[in-house]
């Protein structure tokens, strides 16, 4: 009896060390592909993503419909983006999330969040010691960063900035957390897309290094999120502004040997990463554990046809089935502290 108590104590003290390991910083990028609440937020372009109750009474959002290109009328007036819909997708983002730690999640960079309101149900998915975190940025269509922990938050702030073509962007949020008496900056990014000018993600990088290069207080600093950033992209924010002082995580890995799937996205039949974790080399206390890092893509996956010959895509999420989950492939890694 005395054993059998022991053993079940011992095994008991195993899973909760395994919980709740302190040495571990569990981080995942994800871009969650138009996570929208069923609500329209007043000044933004959210109409697509509506209940269709909604927007068959809607003069407004009939007008806007109308004024989309024509490949996105159809879905602009057609999707039944209701409360239930959403609920949906908020569990199959929630299944990707848990299961990528075993320990589970630290830290989630995310990206395509519409507000905090979405993120913070996102969060209750989770579990009651998760919060989102998200500061309402200038986007049209209302698409911010935004980031869920369970860690102590010691400070958040946004940063927006000015990109040559005019445009209004996603800014950078950054996110003070600790965990082992250490101190982590984590910098959530979503770069304007391909269809904005190289110079565009340029000045995303220049400020996102001029962040990372004040954070003298932090014992760690990692940049992540989607970078939207091509590799033949003429001026490229990656190689000629991040990688003289950032680890790129996936790049390491690979380099290490590491079998990683082809990329976190796939445009025409091609596999490329938009999504990256970087991690400042300054800041970098400890040697890095690069087999730690991870695209997941069990289950994440379908086939499609794309000029006559089946692809693997990622499996978006779809409403009437209410299956799939996004367009991208979530990236992870964990980091000794």
């Amino acid at each position: 009896m005395g054993r059998g108590f022991l053993l079940l104590a011992m095994l008991t003290f195993s899973g909760w060390a395994l919980a709740t390991d302190a040495t571990q910083l569990n981080l995942i990028t994800y871009n969650v592909e138009n996570l929208f609440d069923w609500t329209h937020d007043e000044g933004k372009k959210d109409f697509t993503y509506l209940p269709l109750s909604v927007k068959r009474q809607s003069r407004e959002v009939q007008e806007f419909c109308a004024s989309e290109p024509t490949q996105y009328q159809q879905e602009c007036l057609e999707l039944d983006w209701s409360e239930a819909t959403v609920k949906v997708k908020l569990r199959q983002l929630a299944i990707v999330l848990r299961e990528s730690f075993q320990s589970g999640v630290d830290v989630a960079v995310l990206q395509e969040v519409e507000n905090l309101n979405v993120l913070t149900m996102l969060a209750a998915e989770l579990g009651p010691e998760y919060k989102a975190y998200l500061v309402e940025g200038p986007d049209e269509r209302g698409i911010d960063v935004g980031m869920i922990t369970r860690l102590k938050v010691v400070h958040q702030e946004l940063r927006e900035f000015t990109i040559p073509s005019g445009r209004r962007t996603r800014g950078i949020l950054r996110l003070d957390v600790m965990k082992n008496n250490k101190r982590i900056t984590v910098l959530a990014n979503h770069w304007p897309s391909q269809s904005n000018p190289d110079e565009d993600r340029m000045a995303a990088a220049d400020t996102l290094v001029s962040m990372a290069e004040h954070t003298f207080v932090s014992d760690l600093v990692i940049a992540a999120g989607d970078f939207n950033t091509a590799d033949d992209d003429v001026h490229n924010g990656i190689k000629e502004r991040l990688l003289p002082i950032f680890f790129d995580a996936e790049g390491e890995a690979r380099a290490a040997g590491n079998n990683l799937w082809a990329g976190t996205y796939n445009f025409r039949g091609v596999w490329g990463s938009l999504d990256h974790i970087f991690i400042l080399k300054a800041a970098a206390r400890s040697t890095m554990n690069w087999s730690s890092v991870r695209i997941r893509h069990e289950d994440l996956l379908e086939t499609r046809m794309w000029n006559g010959v089946p692809e693997q895509h990622p499996r978006r999420f779809d409403v009437g089935s209410g299956l799939g989950f996004s367009d991208h492939l979530p990236l992870s890694m964990s980091i000794a502290l």
